[in-house]
């Protein structure tokens, strides 16, 4: 299912889901352009539970995948940064930054 979905621009939109992946679709037509695995090399699928797309840096994203980790991906789903819990056990499921992307 879909937990995430949001207009990137008037030709895109982006979902997040609970297969673990991030699909950036063609607004127009439907189709699916792109599918992004945040943290791909975890050993076991996680849910994407939000998906943010910033200004600054231009082109990037923060996805976080249910789990001790979250990411600052660029457009082409490489990540740029890692964000990482204190403890293993505790999980993010949730994301936000200010509307200046300075917070």
């Amino acid at each position: 299912y879909i937990n995430t979905c949001t207009y990137i621009n008037e030709m895109k939109i982006a979902t997040s889901a609970a297969d673990g992946t991030v699909r950036i679709w063609d607004a127009k037509s439907s189709e699916v352009k792109q599918v992004i695995r945040p943290g791909a090399s975890l050993t076991v699928e996680c849910s994407v539970h939000s998906l943010l797309f910033l200004h600054t840096p231009a082109n990037t994203m923060i996805a976080v995948p249910r789990g001790n980790k979250a990411y600052l991906l660029d457009h082409s789903g490489d990540v740029m940064r890692t964000f990482e819990s204190e403890s293993a056990d505790k999980e993010f499921v949730a994301a936000v930054v200010s509307p200046s992307n300075k917070w």
